[in-house]
């Protein structure tokens, strides 16, 4: 029996999967799931065809970088062009290498190669454990019009976004040079979903919508009749909010998913690149130093946990956990709305003391500065008797992905300066406790990288030309 036939097998036993969602009990979700009420259904909703040289000119959203009002790039500047360079030079030499190992060039080398990416839909489960249809991109590579064969899949949760147009901020399409078919899961609040509020943080949720992706990509490439290798596992990266996500990704898929769907996604290695494994500790954190960079993630996180578990979060308004001024800037409102991609807010900060250092996210006009974490929040939150304090850190902590032990490769990424997730609470805690466990983990800290975003192209240094994700 080939291999083709043998996924088609593992596709159809995965008719019910098990879901375990935030808030709901996994034995119930399991039993829902047996009756028939949680059927996989995939569609192909759009194909496009990127050449190599948009590939190139896509890789990273430059934008990101857009010019510092104060203009302090400098350094930073020279080192984003440096690493850009290098990742544009290693893809030319993968690009090569999949020519030569798939027959060779016919002499147009721009025209060879391309990458199909396709946007599908699938079903998942939400909050409360009901059906979702959710959409994402499959991207598969081409060698003079003809599918490659697939030798791994790449499942890539992105970064924090603020809008559609973010969401190929960090793309890595050009990864199928390499034989793989990448994985880009669109989050509740994207794609199709787009008219929905994103889940933002509640990772264990995102993590089970993301490994559902796998089953239906598998599907897709059988019935595009591309060849896949025998062995073909899946490499887990994500960076940021990202990072958070892929951990909780490999996670759901080592812990709860049926056993079905672990043998199908055969998980080789997880590349976790900043990201916020720990909430609670993260929260403890600002609370801590009085310090918390881009406000704006705040009432997304809170808001997020709201739609994630709807149970601990009653009753609780977003604007509950605010100050006065804080809610004069209009963020928590824009959150609260589903407008934040509609927001041009200059200068965000209570009073002029708190704007240490701004950020400029690209077309988005979202000025995010670090402002004092007790100038932000409201009093009833400061006071951890309080019915909204004790509801937020309940939250928080069901939302900690490090309450396991890694069978497969994990590999930890941050810059040692990162500002924006504190990086003792989160990748080196993490880091000491899968090791002292007995995991295979390892942690680079990146000393070139000054700050988060300046890691996050390190980082894609990192797995497009060292191929850490391997």
């Amino acid at each position: 029996m080939n291999s083709k036939n043998i996924m088609r097998i593992a596709v159809v036993s995965l008719l019910a999967l098990g879901a375990t969602a935030c808030g709901k009990d996994k034995d119930e979700n399991n039993q829902s799931s047996e009756n028939g009420e949680n059927t996989p259904k995939v569609e192909i909703l759009d194909s496009r065809e990127l050449s190599y040289e948009e590939m190139v000119n896509g890789m990273f959203d430059s934008e990101i970088y857009g010019e510092d009002p104060e203009g302090n790039n400098g350094d930073e500047e020279n080192v984003f062009a440096d690493m850009m360079a290098q990742i544009k030079d290693g893809f030319k030499d993968d690009v090569a290498d999949a020519l030569e190992e798939e027959g060779g060039s016919n002499g147009l080398f721009w025209d060879d190669y391309t990458s199909e990416v396709l946007t599908i839909k699938y079903t998942t489960v939400d909050a409360l454990g009901n059906p979702l249809e959710l959409s994402g991109t499959l991207s598969v590579g081409k060698i003079n019009g003809k599918y490659m064969k697939v030798k791994n899949l790449m499942l890539h949760t992105h970064p924090t976004a603020f809008d559609e147009d973010m969401l190929d901020m960090v793309d890595f399409s050009c990864r199928t040079a390499d034989g793989l078919a990448v994985l880009a899961p669109h989050y509740e609040g994207f794609g199709i979903t787009a008219a929905r509020k994103q889940t933002y943080l509640c990772q264990k949720l995102i993590g089970r919508q993301c490994a559902d992706m796998i089953p239906a990509a598998i599907e897709v490439l059988n019935s595009l009749g591309i060849e896949v290798a025998d062995d073909m596992g899946t490499y887990i990266v994500g960076y940021s909010q990202g990072g958070g996500n892929a951990l909780a990704t490999a996670r759901y898929l080592q812990e709860e998913a049926p056993a079905a769907l672990r043998t199908m996604a055969n998980v080789k290695k997880v590349n976790a690149g900043a990201g916020p494994y720990d909430p609670y500790a993260t929260f403890q954190h600002w609370l801590a130093t009085d310090k918390v960079s881009m406000s704006v993630v705040l009432p997304m996180v809170i808001s997020g946990l709201m739609q994630g578990h709807p149970d601990i979060m009653a009753g609780i308004k977003l604007t509950d956990y605010f100050s006065e001024q804080y809610l004069s800037t209009g963020i928590v409102q824009a959150i609260e709305n589903n407008t934040v991609n509609q927001l041009g807010l200059g200068a965000v900060a209570v009073d002029g003391k708190d704007e240490l250092k701004s950020i400029n996210l690209g077309g988005s006009g979202i000025m995010m500065y670090w402002m004092r974490f007790s100038g932000i929040m409201s009093d009833e939150v400061k006071d951890e008797n309080s019915h909204i304090r004790k509801a937020l850190e309940e939250a928080l902590k069901a939302e900690v992905v490090t309450d396991w032990t890694p069978q497969f490769p994990v590999e930890f990424f941050t810059s040692k300066t990162d500002n924006v997730i504190p990086v003792d609470a989160n990748a080196r805690a993490t880091y000491n406790k899968f090791l002292a466990a007995g995991a295979n983990v390892t942690l680079e800290e990146n000393s070139l990288a000054s700050d988060h975003i300046l890691a996050q192209m390190a980082w894609m240094l990192r797995i497009n030309v060292q191929k850490a994700y391997k």
